[in-house]
């Protein structure tokens, strides 16, 4: 006959007992702020970019950053959904834009970040 080891946990224990990682994630909260939320006209005025910026203090899956999602209206290929490190920002973010050609989206965001 098969006899258990005593050293396992009796499973009405290991019930009431959360693990070390689920007690952490229980404290951890996302605490977040906007930094920008706003709607223009795009250069050729076919539809309208959407933007939103939030700094990430704490996020369970995103951890510390800033999440920029901007999106077009009528073009889905205009979109960009990235994070960035707190310190590389607005930095790298307006790379990405000078690199994906979209001066006009990168004069109309820095004159309000």
């Amino acid at each position: 006959m098969n006899k258990m080891p005593d050293t396992l946990i009796p499973a009405e224990l290991a019930r009431r007992e959360p693990i070390p990682a689920e007690r952490s994630r229980k404290k951890m909260k996302n605490e977040s702020k906007v930094l920008l939320e706003t709607e223009f006209e795009d250069s050729l005025k076919e539809g309208s970019f959407n933007v939103k910026i939030i700094k990430h203090d704490t996020n369970i899956v995103l951890g510390e950053c800033v999440e920029v999602k901007i999106e077009h209206d009528t073009d889905p290929e205009l979109s960009l959904n990235e994070t960035y490190q707190p310190g590389k920002f607005p930095e790298e973010f307006y790379r990405d834009l000078v690199f994906r050609g979209w001066s006009f989206v990168l004069e109309e965001l820095s004159e309000k970040l």
